[in-house]
């Protein structure tokens, strides 16, 4: 290399530590109660980066020991008043987006139902689906055709392959509810406090780490703020939604 082409060169590598993005900040995350469940586990976990701190609710759904369904809302209620009256519910979790005529928006199909067509337009670039029981996380367009069971909702806060999906660090901070799924296909059901995205992407992304489990693979945004809300079979403290549910996502423990 000449003389001058080694100058451009460290003249092009000071730029790019210039423009490089910031690295995301570490969290630390404590488990302060966990406990075993006939479909996984139960957990509650604080998250802390500074002076922000995030408390997060988990439900640990283990492959093969839960089987999941969509719940749309009804004429008399919403979708998680109804949930919450199936027969031995284990675990519930607010589901997708929906219009100001309470019109469910993205693929919704409940038990091969379709209720609303699919989008390809942010933020709903993912969808939550079954078949048989088993959840699966996919792109729009990776989604199977006609799933008996889907909720479309996003951004991906972790990609499908376990990548960050979220990378800016601002935004508006709100709950948060979301579904994630690891690379041994353990489902993880979380509802948290007041955040952003990022931040909440990042807690959740060490969830894995912090539980001793394999990586995530996914995770996907549910439509948070007042509508999230999370029921965890034997906790008499549930996450209450502040407003109406248009869908959710039930799952039912199976006997092992």
């Amino acid at each position: 290399m000449s003389r001058r082409a080694g100058r451009r060169a460290l003249a092009l590598l000071a730029v790019a530590v210039l423009v490089a993005p910031a690295a995301d900040p570490a969290w630390r995350l404590t488990v302060e109660s966990r406990r075993t469940t006939t479909f996984g586990e139960a957990v509650r976990i604080r998250a802390e980066n500074g002076p922000v701190h995030i408390d997060l609710r988990i439900a640990v759904l283990a492959p093969g020991r839960y089987s999941a369904h969509v719940v749309a809302a009804g004429a008399a209620s919403d979708a998680f008043a109804s949930a919450r009256a199936i027969p031995g519910l284990a675990v519930a979790i607010n589901g997708g987006y929906f219009d100001r005529e309470r019109r469910p928006l993205g693929l919704h199909m409940v038990a091969g139902k379709l209720h609303s067509e699919r989008l390809r337009v942010a933020p709903f670039s993912g969808i939550a689906w079954t078949d048989d029981g088993g959840l699966h996380l996919t792109t729009v367009d990776a989604t199977p055709a006609a799933p008996m069971q889907a909720l479309q909702a996003g951004p991906f806060l972790i990609d499908p392959g376990g990548a960050p999906g979220i990378r800016r660090l601002d935004g508006d901070r709100a709950r948060r509810s979301a579904l994630a799924i690891s690379r041994d296909g353990t489902v993880y059901a979380v509802a948290t406090t007041a955040a952003t995205l990022h931040a909440a992407a990042a807690a959740i992304h060490a969830l894995p780490a912090a539980l001793d489990r394999p990586a995530l693979d996914a995770a996907l945004n549910l439509d948070g703020g007042p509508s999230t809300a999370l029921i965890i079979a034997g906790e008499d403290d549930p996450i209450e939604p502040l407003g109406f549910v248009v869908s959710a996502w039930a799952f039912t423990a199976l006997d092992r």
